[in-house]
């Protein structure tokens, strides 16, 4: 069975949670936490709205809405409305071994160093094609223009008579 937490702002809570709900810079899922949050305040000033009436109101599942009271619970105001750091994986012993080893291992004919970041690719090894040679223009000298959409001439545009002159 899930626990339902009641929500009790603080004043300064409340004041915050108001303040990211009016302006138009706060991400879509920090604003409907905040607004979850003011929804659910049964403080002296807040509404003390049902779960159901708050789903109902932002389009949101109850599970959302029980998340976020039970984050304001454990951990704050912080925690409920902003996002979590990301974690970042970390590798396996034996593959972090095959990177450095690749890592370590010369550079490939022709090239003085590796790439940055190829040790990474060890693990993708698949034959790449080589970068075209940059070509030099002269200096004053015009960039070529990309390439345009071609279109027809205008002498070769048929002209369709309108409906009015046909007598439609």
């Amino acid at each position: 069975m899930a626990e339902n937490h009641v929500v009790t702002l603080k004043a300064k809570e409340r004041v915050e949670l108001r303040r990211m709900t009016s302006i138009g810079k706060t991400p879509a899922r920090n604003y409907v936490h905040a607004r979850i949050l003011l929804l659910c305040d049964s403080g002296s000033q807040g509404p003390a709205w049902p779960d159901k009436n708050v789903c109902e109101a932002l389009g949101i599942t109850r599970g959302t809405v029980g998340r976020v009271k039970t984050l304001f619970a454990e951990g704050g105001l912080d925690s409920a409305v902003e996002r979590k750091p990301h974690k970042h994986a970390k590798f396996a012993g034996d593959f972090e071994a095959s990177v450095l080893e690749t890592d370590r291992t010369p550079p490939p004919n022709g090239r003085a160093r590796r790439k940055a970041g190829i040790a990474m690719q060890a693990s993708k090894s698949r034959p790449r094609k080589a970068a075209k040679p940059a070509t030099e223009s002269k200096p004053g000298t015009p960039k070529p223009k990309a390439a345009t959409r071609r279109t027809a001439r205008p002498e070769a545009k048929a002209v369709k008579p309108s409906r009015v002159a046909r007598g439609r």
